[in-house]
Formats: structure tokens, sequence, C-alpha cells
């Protein structure tokens, strides 16, 4: 097949086409032209390239200094995760329970609010310390981070159910 031109429309997939001249002939409005490139020889420099060294050398600072620059970054503590307070087991279970009540339930969703509002409830009754509540802020990250892992977990078993 001279002259024909084979194409896919993804490589490396799918089934090859061949195209004609006149095929390809008919798609453009412009007339081919084969295109004849200039090309130019290879030429000598008549001079030696030369840089200039800068006038100025830079000054060496004191190496000590820099090493307490370095021991000073080492020793700052900087805030990490995990450094502030952690929620109780039983707040966990009990904002789980919110959580998966909202899900099967979507007139039972609870926002972070009301979510607090119920932990004070118990907390009114004596089942938690006041100081075991989290602010509504935490409650809102913890919302965020179990659908999270929750819409993973239903992910990976409905996978594995179809697998």
């Amino acid at each position: 097949m001279i002259g024909y031109i084979c194409a896919r429309s993804l490589s490396h997939f799918g089934l090859w086409n061949n195209f004609s001249p006149s095929a390809i002939a008919k798609l453009c409005t412009k007339p081919i032209v084969r295109p004849h490139p200039k090309i130019s020889e290879q030429t000598e420099p008549e001079s030696a390239w030369t840089i200039p060294l800068p006038v100025r050398i830079p000054e060496f600072t004191d190496n000590n200094n820099r090493n307490d620059e370095l021991e000073d970054a080492n020793n700052q503590k900087l805030g990490g995760k995990g450094r502030g307070k952690r929620m109780k087991k039983k707040v966990k279970e009990l904002l789980k329970g919110f959580f998966f009540n909202g899900n099967l339930n979507q007139k039972d969703k609870m926002s972070a609010k009301d979510m607090y509002n119920e932990l004070m409830t118990f907390v009114e009754s004596g089942e938690l310390e006041a100081e075991d509540v989290p602010k509504i802020a935490m409650i809102q990250n913890w919302i965020s981070a179990y659908a999270r892992t929750f819409k993973e977990q239903a992910t990976e078993n409905m996978v594995n159910n179809i697998l």
C-alpha cells in the first residue's frame, strides 16, 4: 500500500485505519506542499570567547556562626500533628452513632453544632464530663475525616463483593 497512511485514533488501542492520498486530499483545503528546509553549514568563530570573571570575591563567613544558626533551628519547636487534646473513646463512639444515624435516615442527619448539643445533654445527665466534650470545630474536622474513611471502606467492600 504505497502512499497510504496508517493511523489509530488512540495510540496502542483500536484498529489501524488506512488513509489514501485521495481521502487526505479531500480533507485538506490548502494544497499539500513538501517542505524544503534551508540548511546552513557549521561555522567557526573568528575570535575566542572570553568570559569576564567577577571583580568582587565573595566573602566567606565564619562557619561557627552558621552552626549556631543550625542548632537554633534544630531546637525550635513547631506545632505538629497530634499535639492537641484527644477525644475520649466514649465520645468517639457517640459521634459514630450520630453519624451512622444520619446515614440511615437523611432527615436525622446532624451538623457539628447538633452533635455538640447532643453531647452536652450527655454532660447534663452525668454520662460525660464537660472537659471531655470537644469544640465544634474539632467535631467538624472529625466528621470530615470519618466520612472520608467511611467512603473509602464502603468502596473497598463494594469492590471486594463484586470480585
